[in-house]
C-alpha cells in the first residue's frame, strides 16, 4: 500500500500537528498565569507602599510633635529658672530682635530676664516648621511668627479665680489638624474631637497683661466642653479670633507659662 493512500491519510492522526497545538495552548496558559501573578504582586506592593507612606507620614508628624512639646518644656523651664533667679513675671522679656512687639521697657538692661538671651534663659528663638503649619488658613496673617508669647489668654478654673484673669502663655497658631490631634494624644488626652474655642486674643507680651472685660479671651472651650478647664496645655480648635485683623481661625497649641 502506498504511503500516500488517501484513505490512510484520512484515517491517520498527525502527531506533529497535535503536539504543536498542545505546546501553543500550554504557553498561552502560562502567559496568562504570569500576567495574573505580576498583577497580584503589583497590587500587593502598591498597597504596601501606601501603608508605608501613611505610617511614615504619621511617624514624621509624631517627631514634629515631640519637638514642639520638648521646646515648649524648655521655654517653661527657662521662665521658671528666671523667676527663681529673681525675675518677676512682668520683668520677663521675649524680645529677640527677630519678631517685633516683645520689647519690655521694664526688663533689666543686662538682659538677665530675657528668655532668648544668653544672659537670661539662653533659649534660641525658633518658628514652627512649615510641615506642621496649615498654609490654607495661615496665609491670611501668618508672617513667620507662628509662635506667640501672649499675656492675654487665661484658662478657666486654674486657681479658682475669675476667668477674666490673664495668664502668660506660649501659643503656636494655625497648625494642621493631624498635628493638633497628635499633640493631644501625646499629652494623654483621649478626646474623640478637638475641643473648640470661640474667641481668643493673642497679645504679644511686653511686660504687661491684657485684662479681658468679658472673659472672651479665656481658654474654656466656650464652656460647652469641660476638657479645657484647668489644663495648662492643650491643642484646641479656634473658630474665631478677636482683636487681630486678617488672621483666620485654626488649630492652636497653647501652654500656660505663668499664672498671673
Amino acid at each position: 500500500m502506498s504511503l500516500f493512500d488517501p484513505k490512510m491519510l484520512k484515517n491517520q492522526d498527525n502527531p506533529v500537528l497535535c503536539t504543536g497545538q498542545s505546546e501553543r495552548g500550554s504557553a498561552l496558559i502560562w502567559i496568562f498565569v504570569m500576567i495574573g501573578l505580576v498583577a497580584a504582586l503589583y497590587f500587593i506592593v502598591s498597597q504596601g507602599m501606601r501603608t508605608g507612606e501613611a505610617n511614615l507620614s504619621r511617624e514624621k508628624t509624631s517627631l514634629y510633635v515631640t519637638e514642639i512639646l520638648d521646646y515648649a518644656g524648655k521655654i517653661k523651664q527657662a521662665v521658671q529658672t528666671l523667676q527663681i533667679n529673681g525675675c518677676s513675671d512682668t520683668d520677663l522679656s521675649f524680645d529677640q530682635g527677630i519678631v517685633s512687639g516683645y520689647n519690655n521697657a521694664g526688663a533689666p538692661t543686662d538682659n538677665s530676664c530675657h528668655v532668648f538671651h544668653p544672659n537670661g534663659g539662653g533659649i534660641t528663638w525658633i518658628d514652627a516648621p512649615d510641615e506642621v503649619i496649615d498654609t490654607s488658613v495661615a496665609a491670611g496673617g501668618h508672617g513667620g511668627d507662628t509662635y506667640v508669647y501672649s499675656g492675654a489668654a487665661g484658662s478657666d478654673n486654674l486657681r479658682g479665680k475669675n476667668a477674666t484673669e490673664p495668664s502668660l502663655s506660649m501659643n503656636i497658631r494655625w497648625i494642621k489638624q493631624e498635628v493638633c490631634e497628635q499633640i493631644n494624644e501625646q499629652l494623654g488626652y483621649s478626646w474623640s474631637t478637638i475641643p473648640q474655642q470661640g474667641n481668643l486674643r493673642f497679645v504679644q507680651f511686653d511686660g504687661s497683661y491684657f485684662h479681658s472685660q468679658s472673659g472672651n479671651e479665656t481658654i474654656d472651650c466656650d464652656d460647652t466642653a469641660s476638657e479645657c478647664d484647668s489644663l495648662l496645655e492643650a491643642c484646641i480648635h479656634l473658630t474665631t479670633q478677636m482683636g487681630v485683623s486678617g488672621q483666620p481661625p485654626g488649630y492652636v497649641y497653647y501652654k500656660i507659662l505663668v499664672l498671673h
